[in-house]
């Protein structure tokens, strides 16, 4: 490498004998560019849709489980025995399950679109 080139070579060269400033070529979109996301976005937009469709039917599934179990508390005069060990938290860790998995979906959208503009 000569003294008077400065830089990264890799920018070095695409531009050498052409008047563009500095760092131009690195926002240049390749001639080869298609409108489809790349692979791994949507596999990654895949997962997490099974990711909250598991976490939603846990969910609801155990939406009856759940009052059931109150239900049958209180019937017997709120007998705390008749309820699961940390119910409440149990109950808690599925809706935040849910929650997380729709924001892990919607991060996945928005990768996939923000791959597609690029």
């Amino acid at each position: 490498m000569s003294p008077r080139v400065r830089g990264n070579i890799a920018t070095a060269a695409p531009t050498a004998g052409r008047h563009r400033k500095a760092g131009e070529a690195l926002h240049q979109r390749p001639t080869h560019h298609t409108e489809k996301p790349p692979v791994l976005s949507v596999v990654y937009l895949v997962l997490s849709l099974c990711a909250l469709a598991t976490t939603s039917a846990a969910a609801i599934l155990w939406t009856p489980i759940d009052a059931d179990f109150i239900t049958r508390a209180d019937n017997a005069g709120w007998d705390t025995t008749m309820l699961l060990p940390h119910q409440m938290e149990l109950s808690i860790v599925v809706n935040t399950s849910v929650l997380l998995t729709l924001v892990l979906v919607v991060t996945a959208f928005y990768g996939v679109l923000a791959s597609r503009r690029r």
